[in-house]
């Protein structure tokens, strides 16, 4: 009888144990784990780019938009003929880290401003209006004035290449980034807004790269034509004065 109340209070102690631990799941063979939705990374990204946003973000835009417009070249490159071009990628970086602080605070700036509660059609129609009369062209004439001067071309060859872009850049902006500014004041979460923009930025980058790279080639063509036209000045000089000595 003791030993049968000795290992009472063990067995007891025992069954309350066992009651109180909770079922665990049993493992799935191989240790894999249930399969991943195709946008999980995505969100991932999406989380962590704004939680970066949150705590640092000057940082995260300087590190961030020379990206997007690396990004944007690089793809303008694989869609023309030509061999890969370093320095021109470069020059992307450089000019997106240029651009980077300022346009964050110019998409800020149209965040604060401008906002009728009462009317809130007429707020985003202003705000689109301000970024297309006011940011689109600034922007604009700095990226491909920007580019000719890193190229080489002097200011007299910027202005050349701002002469023969801008005029066909902008009434093609237009046609993308109103629709893109409306869908990111109207849908978009304040803290999320520079990562639509930053997206859509990837495609518009592209177009812009190609359409300079397209422009610093007709201005190569164009600045050898005087050149052999005044070669052949010159050869018709030379016949004259052959001529001259002749007679």
């Amino acid at each position: 009888m003791r030993v049968v109340q000795s290992l009472r209070p063990c067995w007891h102690s025992g069954s309350h144990t066992q009651a109180r631990q909770p079922k665990t799941p049993n493992p799935e063979p191989n240790g894999k784990s249930g399969p991943k939705r195709p946008w999980e990374p995505a969100l991932a990204l999406l989380d962590w780019y704004s939680h970066s946003q949150s705590r640092r973000p000057y940082l995260t835009q300087l590190c961030l938009t020379p990206l997007i417009y690396c990004i944007g070249d690089l793809s303008a490159q694989m869609i023309g003929d030509d061999d890969f071009d370093p320095r021109r990628s470069f020059r992307s970086i450089v000019i997106g880290l240029v651009i980077a602080i300022p346009s964050r605070e110019w998409f800020l700036f149209l965040g604060r401003r401008f906002n009728y509660s009462y009317f809130p059609s007429l707020s985003l129609c202003t705000k689109v209006a301000a970024n297309q009369l006011f940011y689109t062209p600034l922007f604009n004439v700095y990226f491909f004035a920007f580019h000719g001067i890193l190229s080489g071309e002097g200011v007299p060859g910027a202005i050349e290449r701002v002469k023969n872009t801008v005029p066909t850049s902008i009434p093609r902006s237009f046609l993308y980034w109103p629709l893109v500014t409306a869908f990111n004041f109207t849908y978009v979460q304040p803290q999320s807004r520079s990562v639509a923009t930053s997206i859509f930025a990837v495609f518009w980058q592209s177009y812009l790269s190609w359409l300079n790279s397209s422009a610093e080639k007709g201005t190569e063509k164009r600045i050898c034509k005087p050149i052999s036209s005044d070669a052949s000045s010159m050869e018709d000089l030379d016949r004259r004065l052959l001529m001259f000595d002749d007679n």
